[in-house]
C-alpha cells in the first residue's frame, strides 16, 4: 500500500507539534512520510515533550532561519509551508503516495514569502494542477458540505454568488461525486438570504443567480435542488435527502 503524505505545515506554528504528539501516540511511522524540514518536527517534539518513532522524510532541505521565534510571521517559514504542500501535491500526482493530509499553514506567513496568489491550500493545489474550478468539501459521515467561496471577504462572498459560479461549482461536485461511485449525485444548493429571500424582500440572489443556476443544472440532467434556506438544507441533508 502506498503512503499518506503529511506536510508539516508552518514551521513556526502548531503543526509541527501536533504531529508529533500525533505520531508519538501512534507510535509508528510505518505507512507515513513526512514532508518538511527535520529541525521542525524535531522541535515541535521537544515543545511536547514527546519522542518520535522512525518515520520516512520527505525532507525540505531548509535550515532554520536566524531569530526564529514560534508564533511569528517568517518569511522562510513561509516558504518551507508553500513548498511542501508542493511537494505533496506532486507526489499525489505521480502516484508515489495515496493521499495527502496538510497541516496548518499561516497565510500571512506565505504572502511575506512572495506567494501573493495562494491564500490558502486549495489555491496552491489550484496552481499546480492548472485547475479552473476547485472546491472545498467537508464531511462527516451523513452530511458532506462543499463551499461556493472559500477565503473571501463576507462582502466578496455574497458578490461571489452569480448564476455562472453556482452552476459551475455543482457541475464540478457532480463530477466529483460520480468519481466516487455515485450514479446520480443529489445536490442541494443552499439560499443565501435568511429565509431564501422572502420572494425578494431579503434580496435577490436566490431569484436571479441561484435559481436560474439550477435550472441550468437541471436541463443538464444534474439532479440538483434549490434554492433551499439555510435553516432546512442542513437537517433535509442529514436526513439522507441529499448526497451533497
Amino acid at each position: 500500500m502506498k503512503p499518506v503524505a503529511i506536510t508539516m505545515g508552518d514551521p513556526a506554528g502548531i503543526g509541527p507539534e501536533v504531529l508529533a504528539k500525533f505520531l508519538h501516540a501512534r507510535g509508528s511511522g510505518d505507512g507515513l512520510l513526512l514532508v518538511g524540514p527535520h529541525w521542525a518536527l524535531q522541535q515541535g517534539a521537544e515543545i511536547a515533550g514527546v519522542s518520535l518513532p522512525r518515520v520516512q522524510f520527505e525532507a525540505i532541505d531548509v535550515e532554520m532561519p536566524p531569530g526564529f521565534v514560534l508564533g511569528q510571521v517568517d518569511a522562510v517559514a513561509g516558504d518551507i509551508a508553500v513548498r511542501s504542500v508542493e511537494a505533496a501535491a506532486r507526489l499525489c500526482l505521480n502516484g508515489a503516495v495515496s493521499a495527502m493530509v496538510t497541516c496548518p499553514i499561516n497565510k500571512a506567513a506565505i504572502h511575506a514569502a512572495g506567494y501573493v496568489q495562494d491564500i490558502g491550500h486549495q489555491e496552491i493545489l489550484a496552481r499546480l494542477t492548472g485547475s479552473e474550478w476547485t472546491a472545498t468539501m467537508l464531511m462527516t459521515p451523513g452530511l458532506r458540505v462543499a463551499h461556493l467561496s472559500t477565503h473571501k471577504s463576507l462582502i466578496e462572498a455574497a458578490r461571489y454568488v452569480t448564476r455562472d459560479n453556482v452552476r459551475e461549482k455543482a457541475r464540478l461536485l457532480d463530477a466529483t461525486l460520480k468519481s466516487w461511485g455515485f450514479t446520480a449525485p443529489r445536490i442541494a444548493v443552499a439560499a443565501l438570504n435568511p429565509h431564501g429571500g422572502e420572494g425578494g424582500l431579503l434580496g435577490r440572489e436566490e431569484i436571479d443567480e441561484i435559481a436560474p443556476a439550477v435550472a441550468d443544472l437541471q436541463a443538464l440532467g444534474i439532479q440538483a435542488s434549490g434554492p433551499i434556506p439555510a435553516d432546512s438544507v442542513f437537517y433535509r441533508a442529514i436526513d439522507g435527502e441529499f448526497d451533497v
